[in-house]
């Protein structure tokens, strides 16, 4: 007789299934754009936090190094001062001196050796500054290399175009822009059906069943009404923070026009102190000069000479100072036009 099998002694059945959404509506389009946007925005904002510790580093770099020719500037100060004590005192004792013009002369050797311990103090501080800024001991006897070069500054215009270009914290605004927008325009698509399409297959090992494989296709949709009104509360939110956002944006704009125009100004300023200061040093040091001629023919008084010093210290602290603000001026400008730091110091 004919052998029938009525049901097989093992047997194993596999099936599946695959959903496909299907973005007629464009919204999964706008939830990826969002997406993106914000780990854009994200990446813009560590870029910006970077050149942000790198600037503090450089104007650290160079904080000590202006506090280092600063102290120098009052040692030479210092030395000038006693010098004119000792003339000073020379004078007095043989009577050609008043009391008093012995006493201002004092006063200012005094007070010039005051501002040689606030410069050492200035040192420490810069130093400490550094060392902080880099990761190294607070105290670490930390020595830099001096510079001798000015920074090339670009023109204004050109850094605008840069700036508005690469500048990160722009970026981080206009990529959160982008976020917003792209958030809410696909909160209004999710008003309409989503659509999905896809099949399922299924298999059995037993060959009872015929046939042992089939498949199906499939299209269905879904259908949030927003009943509840969330969904447009939500429509509403996200277009009041784009609007704001905007408006952010263009203040953003506008204040970094200003700092660009300022900063780029302000390092042209300083290397213009700088030409002048290596003029003005030479002919503040023949006035001082001459000064102590009169001063020992009896013709100019101890107040003639200590003004001439003043005059001789001051255009040496311009110089001493000047080509190291600039440099720093040249940072922060780099900063702002999104660039990195590390461009400057090569150039160096």
């Amino acid at each position: 007789p004919p052998l029938v099998t009525i049901r097989e002694e093992e047997a194993a059945v596999f099936n599946g299934t695959v959903t496909v959404p299907l973005d007629l509506t464009g919204e999964i389009v706008h939830v990826l754009r969002a997406a993106q946007a914000g780990y854009r925005g994200e990446r813009a904002r560590l870029w910006a936090t970077t050149l942000e510790q790198q600037l503090v580093v450089i104007r650290g770099y160079f904080d000590l190094l202006e506090a280092e020719r600063l102290r120098d500037v009052t040692r030479q100060t210092l030395a000038s001062e006693r010098q004119q004590l000792a003339s000073a005192e020379s004078r007095f004792e043989n009577g050609r001196l008043t009391k008093n013009e012995l006493l201002v002369v004092q006063v200012a050797v005094r007070n010039a050796e005051q501002q040689l311990l606030q410069r050492e103090l200035a040192i420490d501080q810069a130093r400490w500054a550094l060392n902080q800024a880099i990761g190294l001991a607070v105290d670490a006897p930390t020595e830099v290399v001096d510079v001798a070069t000015p920074p090339e500054v670009p023109a204004v215009d050109a850094a605008l175009r840069q700036a508005y270009t690469t500048n990160p914290a722009l970026a981080a605004l206009f990529e959160e822009q982008q976020r917003l927008e792209d958030t809410a325009t696909a909160l209004v698509r999710s008003r309409f059906p989503r659509v999905s399409g896809g099949g399922t297959v299924d298999y059995t090992t037993s060959g009872i069943v015929q046939p042992q494989r089939f498949g199906s296709g499939f299209v269905g949709f879904t259908w949030d009404l927003g009943t509840d009104g969330r969904r447009e509360a939500e429509i509403a939110e996200a277009r009041a923070t784009a609007e704001r956002n905007r408006i952010e944006v263009e203040r953003a704009l506008r204040e970094l026009e200003a700092l660009v125009r300022t900063t780029q100004r302000a390092a042209e300023e300083r290397l213009a102190a700088l030409a002048a200061a290596e003029v003005a040093v030479g002919q503040a040091d023949e006035n001082l000069r001459i000064r102590r001629q009169q001063f020992d023919a009896g013709r100019a008084t101890s107040d003639d000479v200590l003004i001439a010093e003043a005059i001789l210290a001051s255009e040496r602290a311009t110089l001493a100072s000047a080509l190291y603000q600039a440099h720093t001026r040249r940072a922060e400008l780099q900063r702002l036009m999104g660039l990195p730091l590390d461009a400057l110091t090569a150039e160096r």
